[in-house]
């Protein structure tokens, strides 16, 4: 069993209403953007790990990805910056948390060499059979649906080995 943190929402990531568009900062290095990047191009494609403790939230496009290089709305200057148009605050902040969850996990295959970043969807398939995925509370229990912002932080992505739990 391992656990990977989530990030705290407004230190390691911020949504930021502007006038021209939504934003959504946050920090990661150059594969964590790759990937995060990779998923919001196709997110029917990548978005398919089974993660208990949540729901799976609308497919949102967004408008640009690129590199942070000024301060967010809360002052912290961001490594990566999301823009999305006309879509309500609710759904980008689900959308790109579910994303970041995926990303989190990918990207902790990819420091270990089981995948290769440019490798994800064909390594998938192996991942969602070998692997279950769950959000645990601070308390280690599932989390609940509807985590709050606040809360995120505090939480964390377990994963197990399915070979593991079956012997």
């Amino acid at each position: 069993m391992e656990k990977l943190a989530l990030p705290a929402y407004e230190d390691e990531w911020h949504f930021a209403s502007m006038q021209y568009g939504d934003y959504i900062g946050f920090n990661g290095s150059e594969i964590y953007g790759e990937v995060v990047e990779a998923i919001l191009g196709q997110p029917h494609d990548f978005l398919l790990l089974n993660i208990s403790g949540c729901e799976k939230p609308n497919f949102l496009n967004y408008d640009i990805f690129n590199r942070s290089f000024r301060p967010s709305t809360n002052g912290i200057n961001y490594d990566w910056y999301i823009r999305f148009r006309g879509e309500e605050r609710k759904d980008i902040i689900s959308f790109v948390f579910y994303v970041f969850m995926h990303a989190i996990i990918f990207n902790h295959f990819i420091k270990q060499e089981r995948v290769n970043n440019h490798g994800i969807l064909e390594s998938l398939p192996d991942l969602m059979g070998e692997y279950t995925f769950a959000i645990k509370d601070p308390k280690d229990n599932i989390a609940s649906k509807a985590l709050s912002l606040d809360s995120i932080g505090s939480c964390g992505v377990e994963i197990n080995d399915v070979s593991l739990l079956t012997t």
